[in-house]
C-alpha cells in the first residue's frame, strides 16, 4: 500500500483547478510528490529525452547528455486531465519495474495523473502487453482489455499507452478527450529509436502522440541520455529552471550574459524544443520566432568559426534553418551558403550526366553510385516498376553523422537526405550536395535491377599508383 502522504493530499486539494494554467511555484511541490520515496530508477536501453516547454509542464527526472541535462521523466497538465511522460517505453514493463524505486515512481505518477490519492486505482491500457507490465506496482487494477473509446467512458482513471506503438491518430484524438475531460495519461516512448526505424520521417512532423502531447506543453525529443556508471537514475532534489524550454527562452532573451553552464543548457533545451515540438503548435513556436526576428545570426559555421554553446542564438537559428529546410521538395531546395565550406562546391561548369548501373540487391545497405548531386540541384533516379516500394532508397550525402549534440558545430549539423524510392520516378536534392548512394534493404530479393540516374557529376575518383595526386 502506498501512503497518502502530505503531497498527495496537496495534488488532491490543486486537483479541482482547471487548466491551463501555470504552475508557478506549485510546479516544486508536484514534483516532490512524484519523486516521494524514490531514489534510485532504473535504465532500461539508453533512455531517450523529452522537451518541456509548456507553462503547466514540467521536468521529474534528468540525466547527463554532453554538457547539458536532458529530461527522461517528466510531467504537464491537459485542459483538466493530467500527463507523464517516460523517455523510454521500458519503463512500462516489469523488468524495468522490479529495480530500484522504478514502480514507486510509476505508482506516483499513475496517482497523479488519475488525481487518485487514496484506495485502487483503475488503468487502461493502450499499446502496452498486459502480461509483463504495472504487476510490481502497488494497488493498481488492470481493467480487461485494451482501452477504446467506450472503456474511457466506463471506469478508467488512467491511460496507459505505448506511443510508438500506437500510431492511429483517430484513436490517439480519443485519448486526448479523454485527457482533457479529467482522465490521466502516462505515456512512454524511446524518440530517437523510433525516428532511428523511421529515417524517412521527423517527430514534430509524424510521430502521432506528439500532437496530442504538445497541447500539455511536452514532446518526445531525439536526444539521448547516458547510462551513469552506477546503472541507475537518482532523481535531483532542484533543477535548473534553464531545463524547461519555455524558461530558457525567457533567460536567452534578457539583457546581459548566463554563466557558461546555464548557457548551455538554455541553448540545448530550446534547440532540443525547436526539432521535436509539433509544426503546428501555437505555444512554443510563436515565441521562439520573436524572439529570433530580425537577428543577423551567422548561419554558416566553419572550422575556422564554429557556432560554440556561447553562441546562443545562432545555434537556435541554425537549428530552425535546418528544419525549415530538411522536408523541402526537391524543386524548392537551394544551395545553403554553408555548403561552399562543407562538404563542398561543385563548380558550374562542372557536366551534369547520365549514368546507368545494375545493382545486386543481394548485397545490403549503402551502394556508392560514383556520383556527385550538387548543392541544391535536383537529380532523377529511374528504377523499373518491379523494384518500386520495395524499400530501396535514394541518399543524398556520405556524412549521415548527426553533431547536434557537439558543443563546436564547425559544420552544419545534419547534412544529407533520403529519399524512398517508391515511384519508377524519383527526384532527389540536398541544400549540402554529397555523393550518390543507393540503400538496399536486408533480404532485398530483387536480383539485379537497372537504375539510372540523371542530372549528376562524374565524382572524382582516384585509384592508388595510378591517379596522380593533383589530378584528382
Amino acid at each position: 500500500m502506498i501512503r497518502a502522504s502530505c503531497w498527495l493530499r496537496i495534488a488532491a486539494g490543486i486537483g479541482l483547478v482547471c487548466a491551463p494554467f501555470s504552475l508557478g511555484q506549485l510546479a516544486p511541490l508536484e514534483r516532490a510528490g512524484l519523486i516521494d520515496g524514490v531514489k534510485s530508477i532504473a535504465v532500461p536501453g539508453i533512455p531517450g529525452t523529452i522537451s518541456v516547454f509548456g507553462e503547466a509542464a514540467f521536468p521529474v527526472v534528468t540525466a547527463v547528455r554532453g554538457k547539458s541535462r536532458g529530461t527522461v521523466v517528466a510531467a504537464g497538465v491537459l485542459d483538466k486531465g493530467r500527463v507523464v511522460a517516460f523517455g523510454h517505453d521500458g519503463y512500462l514493463a516489469n523488468d524495468a519495474l522490479g529495480k530500484g524505486d522504478t514502480a514507486r515512481l510509476m505508482a506516483n505518477a499513475l496517482r497523479w495523473a488519475g488525481r487518485h490519492p487514496v484506495g485502487t486505482l483503475r488503468v487502461a491500457l493502450l499499446g502496452v502487453d498486459r502480461q509483463g507490465s504495472l504487476s510490481k506496482t502497488n494497488d493498481v487494477v488492470v481493467l480487461e482489455g485494451e482501452w477504446d473509446d467506450r472503456r474511457g467512458g466506463q471506469g478508467a482513471d488512467v491511460v496507459v499507452l505505448h506511443a510508438v506503438r500506437v500510431q492511429d491518430r483517430a484513436t490517439l484524438d480519443r485519448v486526448r478527450e479523454f485527457v482533457r475531460a479529467g482522465g490521466g495519461l502516462v505515456v512512454g516512448a524511446t524518440g530517437w529509436g523510433w525516428a532511428q526505424m523511421n529515417p524517412s520521417k521527423q517527430l514534430e512532423r509524424d510521430f502521432a502522440a506528439n500532437g496530442m502531447l504538445a497541447e500539455a506543453g511536452l514532446a518526445f525529443a531525439y536526444g539521448m541520455v547516458k547510462r551513469p556508471a552506477g546503472g541507475s537514475f537518482s532523481p535531483q532534489s532542484s533543477l535548473a529552471s534553464a531545463l524547461h524550454a519555455g524558461e530558457a527562452l525567457r533567460l536567452l532573451s534578457k539583457d546581459g550574459e548566463l554563466e557558461d553552464g546555464a548557457l548551455a543548457q538554455a541553448v540545448d533545451s530550446v534547440c532540443e524544443a525547436a526539432r521535436c515540438v509539433p509544426v503546428g503548435d501555437v505555444l512554443f513556436r510563436p515565441r521562439l520566432s520573436a524572439l529570433l526576428l530580425g537577428a543577423e545570426e551567422r548561419l554558416v559555421p566553419t572550422r575556422e568559426q564554429p557556432v560554440r554553446h556561447r553562441d546562443g542564438l545562432a545555434r537556435i537559428a541554425i537549428t530552425l534553418e535546418a528544419a525549415r529546410i530538411r522536408d523541402l521538395p526537391p524543386p524548392a531546395v537551394v544551395a545553403h551558403p554553408a555548403a561552399s565550406d562543407f562538404p563542398g562546391g561543385v563548380p558550374k561548369e562542372a557536366p551534369r550526366g547520365t549514368v546507368e548501373m545494375d545493382i545486386d540487391t543481394a548485397v545490403p545497405r549503402w551502394h556508392s553510385t560514383g556520383c556527385y548531386a550538387a548543392p541544391g540541384e535536383t537529380i532523377q533516379i529511374d528504377l523499373p516498376k518491379q523494384a518500386v516500394g520495395k524499400g530501396l532508397a535514394l541518399r543524398i550525402g556520405a556524412h549521415s553523422d548527426k553533431v547536434w549534440q557537439r558543443d563546436a558545430w564547425w559544420r552544419y549539423p545534419e547534412i544529407t537526405r533520403r529519399f524512398r524510392l517508391d515511384y519508377v520516378m524519383t527526384q532527389g536534392a540536398c541544400a549540402f550536395g554529397g555523393l550518390v548512394y543507393l540503400e538496399v534493404p536486408k533480404d532485398c530479393e530483387l536480383g539485379s535491377v537497372p537504375v539510372t540516374i540523371r542530372n549528376a557529376v562524374e565524382a572524382p575518383w582516384y585509384e592508388h599508383g595510378r591517379t596522380d595526386l593533383q589530378d584528382w
